[in-house]
C-alpha cells in the first residue's frame, strides 16, 4: 500500500486524514499525507476509540 491509499477516509475536521484500525487491540492510527514532493505520512494520533477520544485528540493536534 502507498500513502493515502491505506485505510479509510475520515470526514469533518479530520477530512484530510485516514485511519487504520486494529480491531483485536481496539487501536486506531490516524494519519495524513505531509506536504512535499517525497511521499511522507504523518502519524497524527494512535489510541483506542474509547468515547471518540482518539478523534478529538487528533483534531486538537491538527488545530
Amino acid at each position: 500500500m502507498r500513502g493515502m491509499e491505506a485505510g479509510q477516509s475520515l470526514h469533518g475536521d479530520l477530512a484530510q486524514c485516514n485511519k487504520l484500525k486494529n480491531k483485536k487491540m481496539g487501536l486506531r492510527i490516524i494519519f495524513r499525507e505531509a506536504v512535499g514532493t517525497i511521499q511522507v505520512i504523518q502519524i497524527v494520533a494512535i489510541g483506542k476509540r474509547d468515547k471518540e477520544k482518539i478523534y478529538k485528540m487528533a483534531e486538537e493536534r491538527l488545530s
